[in-house]
C-alpha cells in the first residue's frame, strides 16, 4: 500500500463501520496478509441476518491504475458467473476513505500453500488427498464450462476452509498478476505451477489448467514442486510418488506434458485417471468429494465429528456397502449413466455425486445412513426429471392460439394513436380476479441483423446474420416484478424469492432460475387462457434494438439516464436493481432491456450463431442445460448491456441480478 493507504489501513479497528453509504460493514478482527492484500473478518450489516464476510484490502499496486480497476471489475463479473461452492464468491468491489477492498465469502485464511509448507500435508490420508483434488477440479471445470480459464492456478490462490473445504480464487487474473508478480509484497507463486505455454504471450486453454492441477497433485503426493522446463525445454526428472500405481503415474506424467495437445483435455479426466480404479463405482469417487472437507484444513483424520447433540457418530461401513441394505444396487443403476452424460451432469466437476453420499458429520445411526441414501436417490430422480424435461424442449413448441386484442372482457387495451411499434399496449385478466397480468407491447413483424455489428463484443455474438420475424408478437413492457411473481408464487405454493433487502413491489423479480421463469409463464398462460411464454433470443434482441443499428438503442456510447449498470451514471449503479420503468423507454416503448437485470430467454445456448435459426424461433439444440441470458445487469460493465451481448447460465441457478420478461404470439385485428 502507499504511505497514505497504509496509514488508513493501520487505523482500522474492531467494531469500526466502513464501506460506501449504500453498503456498510462492521469490522470484527484483522486477518493474515494474503497474495492480493490484507484480510479482515467483518459483518455485513446491510444484509439481512448480518452475515459474516471477509474483506480483502487490496494492495495499492492493484488499484493505482484505471485499467487494473477495470480488470478487477471484470474479475468480479466472472466470479458472479461462477456460482459454485468450491469457488470463492465475491460480493462487491468497495471504496472507503481511499481504501479499495473486495468483499467475499468468509475464509479461515489458510491457503493450500500453507498446508503444503508444514506437517499437515503429510498428515492427509488418501481420502483427504482425493477430496482436495476433486474439489479443485470441480471449481476449475465450472470455469471451463463458462469459457473461463483460470490461468494462474497455484496453492497460493486456493483457500482451505475448515468448513466448506476448498475455495479457488482469482480466476482470469493472470495477465494483471503477471506484470506485478515481482512488485507485490506477497505475490502468488503461480509460476511454479504454470504450463510452459503460459510463459509466452497468448490465450491459455483448459489444458493449461490441467497442467497446473497436475503440479498441485505432484506436490500433494510428494511435497516437492515441479520445476518448469529450462531454456533448452528440458525438465528435471520427476520421481514417481510411492502411493501411485503405474497407470496413475502415467496419467500424471501425461498431464505434465510440455505439449498441450498431449495432456488430458479436461481436469475431470485427469482426476478420473488418478483416482478411478478399475473396479471403482461412481459412488466411491463421489464419497470422497465432501467427506474430509471439514478436516483438510487442519490435517486431522477423517474420524466422525460430534453431532449437534455433542455425541459422536460411528460410521464403520462405506456407502457402497450400505447400498446393499436396499432393494437396489449401484450396478443396477448404471442404466442412468447415459442419460446423465447426455444432460451434462457427468462433467459439472462433482464426478457423479448422486448415488450415495456419506455425510460423516451428521449420520448418527445405521438407520440415519439408510435415510440419507434414500433421500439422495430421490434427489437424483428429481434432477433427472428436470434434465429430461429440459432436453425434451428440443422437440417441444406448443402451438400458439390466437389472441383477440379488442376483447374487453379479457384485456385492457390502449390502441394508441398510430400503428407505429410500441403504440398498442394491453394486459390480460388473471383468472376470475380483477388483477391484470404484465402490460404487453405489440411489436411488428420484420427483419434485422442480429449479432455484434460493431466488433466490440465476444465471439459468441458472431457471425452477424439476418433474422426475419414473420409474425407480430407482444413483449412485456417491463421486466416481471416481485409483485407479479409473488402472486404466482402464493397461488402455486412456491417459496418467495429473496429480494436482498432492496424491496419488492415494482422492483424486477430476481433470484429466479430459468425453471422458475418458465413456470411463471406457463401459470400465466393457464390463468389468462393466452399462450404466454419466454421470449426467444432473436425476439429479445429485435425488441431491444427497436429498429436501431447502434451499439445501444440511444447511440454508440453510454449516457446517463438510460440504464443501470456498473458505469451507467445512475444512483443504483453497482448497488442494486432499480424499480422498473425508472429510465426512458426505447423507441418501441419497452423499458430496461439494457441493464438493470439479466433476463432469461427460451434458447438453448450455442457458442456461436453458425447454426441458429434465422426465423426468430428459439434454438432448441446445443447446450440445453444452459439457457441464454440477455441485457446485462446493475453490476455489469457497460459493454455487457448492449443488445448484442449474451451469456449462458445453468437452468437451475439463480442470482440477485437475474430475472425475466414474458412474450406472447398475437394476431392483431
Amino acid at each position: 500500500m502507499s504511505t497514505t493507504q497504509a496509514q488508513r489501513y493501520n487505523e482500522l479497528t474492531p467494531e469500526q463501520v466502513i464501506g460506501p453509504s449504500h453498503h456498510r460493514y462492521k469490522l470484527i478482527q484483522s486477518g493474515d496478509r494474503w497474495a492480493l492484500g490484507d484480510q479482515w473478518r467483518a459483518e455485513d450489516i446491510s444484509a439481512a441476518g448480518r452475515p459474516e464476510v471477509t474483506l480483502l484490502f487490496l494492495d495499492a499496486l492493484l488499484t493505482e491504475a484505471p485499467a487494473r480497476i477495470n480488470t478487477l471489475k471484470r474479475h468480479l463479473t466472472d466470479s458472479r458467473r461462477l456460482n459454485h461452492k468450491h469457488i470463492l464468491q465475491l460480493y462487491g468491489l468497495m471504496a472507503d476513505n481511499g481504501l479499495l477492498f473486495l468483499a467475499h465469502e468468509p475464509v479461515d485464511g489458510t491457503t493450500l500453500s500453507e498446508l503444503f509448507s508444514d506437517e499437515r500435508r503429510s498428515a492427509l490420508n488418501p481420502a483427504q488427498q482425493k477430496a482436495l483434488l476433486i474439489q479443485i477440479a470441480a471449481a476449475i471445470e465450472i470455469g471451463h464450462r463458462r469459457q473461463i480459464t483460470h490461468g494462474a492456478l497455484c496453492p497460493d490462490l486456493i483457500f482451505v476452509n475448515r468448513r466448506g473445504g476448498i475455495k479457488v480464487s482469482s480466476f482470469n487474473l493472470r495477465p494483471m498478476l503477471d506484470t506485478l508478480s515481482d512488485q507485490l509484497a506477497s505475490a502468488p507463486d503461480f509460476a511454479s505451477c504454470q504450463a510452459p505455454e503460459a510463459f509466452h504471450p497468448g490465450n491459455l486453454s483448459p489444458r493449461s489448467d490441467v497442467y497446473s492441477l497436475a503440479c498441485i497433485a505432484y506436490q500433494l503426493f510428494t511435497g516437492n514442486t515441479v520445476e518448469p522446463p529450462d531454456s533448452n525445454n528440458k525438465r528435471k526428472l520427476l520421481t514417481k510418488p510411492d502411493n501411485l500405481s503405474t497407470s496413475q503415474w502415467e496419467a500424471l506424467q501425461q498431464a505434465l506434458s510440455k505439449e498441450p495437445e498431449q495432456r488430458q483435455p479436461s481436469v475431470i479426466e485427469l482426476v478420473q485417471a488418478l483416482f478411478k480404479e478399475e473396479d471403482d463405482t461412481e459412488a466411491e469417487i463421489a464419497e470422497n468429494e465432501d467427506t474430509p472437507a471439514d478436516s483438510v484444513a487442519d490435517g486431522s483424520k477423517t474420524d466422525p465429528a460430534p453431532d449437534e447433540a455433542g455425541k459422536t457418530a460411528e460410521v464403520k461401513e462405506k456407502p457402497a456397502k450400505l447400498a446393499g441394505r436396499f432393494s437396489f444396487s449401484l450396478p443396477k443403476l448404471r442404466w442412468l449413466k447415459p442419460l446423465l452424460i447426455g444432460s451434462g451432469l457427468l462433467t459439472t466437476g462433482y464426478l457423479l455425486a448422486f448415488f450415495v453420499h456419506a455425510d460423516k458429520q451428521r449420520l448418527q445411526t445405521a438407520s440415519d445412513e439408510n435415510q440419507q441414501l434414500k433421500s439422495q436417490l430421490a434427489e437424483l430422480q428429481l434432477t433427472l426429471q428436470q434434465q429430461t424435461e429440459a432436453l425434451a424442449l428440443a422437440s417441444e413448441r406448443q402451438a400458439a392460439t390466437q389472441l383477440e386484442l379488442a376483447n374487453a372482457k379479457a384485456s385492457k387495451v390502449d390502441q394508441g394513436d398510430t400503428d407505429a411499434p410500441g403504440q398498442k399496449v394491453f394486459a390480460d385478466l388473471i383468472g376470475e380476479s380483477a388483477i391484470y397480468g404484465p402490460e404487453m407491447v405489440l411489436l411488428p413483424a420484420g427483419s434485422f441483423n442480429m449479432g455484434d455489428q460493431h466488433k466490440i463484443g465476444d465471439d459468441n455474438e458472431q457471425p452477424v446474420h439476418e433474422v426475419t420475424i414473420a409474425n407480430p408478437f407482444a413483449l412485456s413492457r417491463f421486466e416481471v416484478t416481485f409483485e407479479q411473481y409473488d402472486l404466482f408464487a402464493e397461488a402455486s405454493g412456491r417459496p418467495l424469492p429473496d429480494d436482498g433487502g432492496w424491496g419488492r413491489g415494482k422492483r424486477p423479480v430476481t433470484n429466479v432460475s430459468w425453471y422458475d421463469a418458465r413456470a411463471f409463464s406457463k401459470w400465466l398462460a393457464k390463468e389468462t387462457g393466452q399462450p404466454y411464454r419466454l421470449p426467444t433470443e432473436a425476439e429479445w434482441e429485435y425488441a431491444a434494438r427497436a429498429g436501431t443499428t447502434s451499439a445501444y438503442w440511444w447511440g454508440d456510447k453510454l449516457q446517463p439516464g438510460y440504464a443501470v449498470c456498473d458505469e451507467c451514471g445512475s444512483e443504483w449503479d453497482g448497488k442494486s436493481s432499480a424499480p422498473v420503468g425508472s429510465f426512458q423507454p426505447n423507441p418501441w416503448g419497452l423499458y430496461d432491456l439494457t441493464g438493470n437485470i439479466y433476463e432469461w430467454v427460451a434458447d438453448c445456448y450455442n457458442d456461436s450463431y453458425k447454426d441458429t435459426p434465422t426465423d426468430g424461433s428459439a434454438s432448441r439444440s446445443g447446450e440445453c442445460q444452459y439457457r441464454v441470458m440477455r441485457g446485462g445487469s446493475w453490476f455489469e460493465i457497460g459493454r455487457l448491456i448492449r443488445p448484442a451481448s449474451r451469456y449462458r447460465y445453468a437452468i437451475d441457478e439463480h442470482r440477485d441480478s437475474w430475472g425475466f420478461r414474458v412474450a406472447l404470439d398475437v394476431t392483431p385485428q
